[in-house]
């Protein structure tokens, strides 16, 4: 008897079903409402506003359940000119909300905080509306399972789009461009940002900053300073997206672990099509294409899988290791480029079963040319009168040495930043005891500086300078220690002049009857936009490194 009542009770629910939702109109005449605010503080959960044409003055809160769209749900014809500069033109702090069709900016071209905030909003929709002339175009935090989509964002001051704290978020079909930054899902999981186009933007296109387990794919992202990065994030897919002819690189990795960057076109990049830097590990490199740029891949990360990938036609090097280690570089095709693959101070890595056919340049040349021309004139002086021989010798002496000139000022290997200071000549000069325990001495180097084009990543477009500012930091570990730290003994700042020695010298207490191992570092300050943070910091970079034993036991 009970179950037939339930049943019966429940049939006469779902007979009633639910209520209707009101349609209220917002016009300048012949419309329910001439204010959005006043419609949407007059609506109940559930309802439709639709704005006929005009231009609204007004910053807009909503706390209901609301459904927002312009009559003919296009953003040319309803513009919101929000006046309160230190608010939203859009806060919602709802959930099941929609805004469609909107053209938002800011009134007397005062930058708004953001067009469309949603405060711990979920399950919104923001579709084809058109955002400029404000801080943030859409800001999401602490919202959740909202989609954002069809939407037009550009000459923002900050980001297009900010997802910020806000996980399982679908970001699709976006067109992002003139703001200074595109956009970033940062302290943000498990989002889609998928077939959006972030061109033209001052920085970056599109970055995940310490976000994790998300997706970006099929996006076109051109003609930014970065396109694709990742900073401090983890197990990301980044997968079939162009990020193409942008001014420097085309995807770049920070202090990021066990992401994947599968089927990807980064090509025609000013400087690297994808640049791995500082403590990355175990990144997996797939099936990507990298050809046109200054370098294919640059990496300093540890623990990386490159395989498969398309490496052709880069000015210098298809793939470039430096200091890093544990890496598997297997199966890719590097055709065409100056040098397929250079490592540097590697230890540990596997490279097999690469196709590498290099190009043909000047400094494979040159020796070949100089071989020709000494074996060419011995055969031919066997034949000359002494004084001819004498004239011969000395235009190629001329010769020769204007060779070397050119070689010196303009070195075929350069775009090292990394390995750019050169340390040489250290030298330890006893001076004597201070006491029963340590002693003292000099410690002397030289140092130059190499390649000018050491700025690559730098906050500023600075040209060559042949000016570089240093600090020079020297530390020392026992031999005997099992720790394997060192401790720091001196630094100092310096300036170095480009390929002109600098002679160092210092003096230092050492512990007596040791064996000491001495560490010189030169580091070089790096002003980042991106991506160290996500609004730019400086960075003290390493750029030489060399080591000296000194022995004061006992003989």
């Amino acid at each position: 008897m009970k179950m037939k009542i339930i049943l019966v009770t429940l049939l006469l629910f779902f007979s009633i079903g639910p209520v209707s939702a009101d349609v209220i109109t917002v016009g300048l005449k012949n419309a329910d409402y001439t204010l959005i605010q006043d419609a949407i503080d007059n609506a109940n959960d559930t309802d439709i506003i639709i704005v006929y044409s005009g231009i609204y003055s007004e910053n807009l809160f909503i706390n209901k359940s609301l459904s927002l769209k312009t009559a003919d749900n296009s953003s040319f014809n309803v513009t919101v000119k929000a006046p309160n500069s230190s608010n939203h033109i859009f806060h919602i702090s709802s959930s099941n909300t929609s805004i469609v069709g909107f053209n938002l900016t800011a009134e007397n071209e005062s930058k708004l905080r953001s067009g469309i905030y949603l405060d711990n909003a979920s399950y919104c929709q923001i579709s084809d509306n058109s955002v400029s002339n404000v801080e943030d175009g859409i800001l999401l935090s602490s919202s959740r399972e909202n989609k954002i989509e069809g939407n037009s964002l550009f000459s923002n001051s900050l980001h297009g789009i900010n997802v910020s704290g806000s996980n399982n978020n679908f970001i699709n079909k976006n067109t992002v461009f003139n703001n200074r930054y595109g956009i970033i899902a940062e302290s943000s999981n498990n989002n889609i940002i998928s077939r959006n186009n972030a061109s033209l933007n001052e920085n970056y296109g599109i970055a995940l900053f310490r976000t994790n387990d998300s997706i970006v794919k099929e996006n076109v992202v051109t003609e930014n300073k970065h396109g694709i990065c990742l900073t401090s994030s983890f197990n990301n897919e980044i997968e079939n997206n162009s990020a193409v002819n942008n001014t420097l690189t085309g995807s770049v990795v920070w202090d990021s672990e066990t992401n994947r960057l599968e089927n990807n076109n980064f090509s025609f990049n000013r400087d690297s099509g994808l640049t791995l830097l500082h403590a990355n590990k175990n990144n997996r490199i797939l099936n990507n294409e990298l050809s046109h740029n200054k370098n294919g891949i640059y990496s300093r990360g540890d623990g990386a899988l490159i395989r498969n990938n398309e490496i052709n036609s880069n000015d210098k090097y298809g793939i470039l290791l430096i200091y890093t280690t544990g890496n598997i570089v297997e199966n890719n095709t590097l055709l065409n480029n100056e040098k397929g693959i250079k490592t540097e101070k590697l230890s540990e890595n596997q490279i097999s079963s690469n196709t590498i056919d290099d190009r043909l340049t000047a400094n494979k040349l040159i020796p070949a040319f100089l071989i020709l021309i000494i074996i060419g004139t011995v055969f031919y002086l066997k034949k000359e009168s002494l004084l001819l021989k004498a004239l011969k010798i000395l235009l190629i002496v001329f010769i020769l040495l204007i060779l070397t000139i050119v070689a010196w000022y303009f070195p075929f290997e350069s775009d090292l930043p990394e390995n750019n200071v050169e340390i040489n000549n250290i030298s330890w000069i006893d001076k004597g005891a201070i006491n029963d325990s340590y002693v003292k001495g000099n410690l002397s180097m030289d140092f130059v500086y190499l390649h000018k084009n050491s700025q690559s990543l730098s906050l500023e477009e600075s040209p060559e300078t042949d000016i570089l500012p240093v600090y020079v930091h020297i530390s020392s570990m026992s031999a005997a220690s099992t720790l394997g730290d060192y401790t720091p003994l001196y630094e100092e700042p310096l300036t170095l002049e480009y390929l002109k020695p600098y002679h160092y010298s210092h003096l230092l207490d050492f512990e007596k009857e040791k064996q000491h191992n001495v560490l010189v570092e030169i580091y070089t300050n790096r002003y980042y936009e991106y991506p160290n943070p996500v609004y730019g910091d400086s960075h003290w970079e390493l750029i030489g490194v060399a080591g000296r034993d000194i022995n004061l036991t006992s003989k």
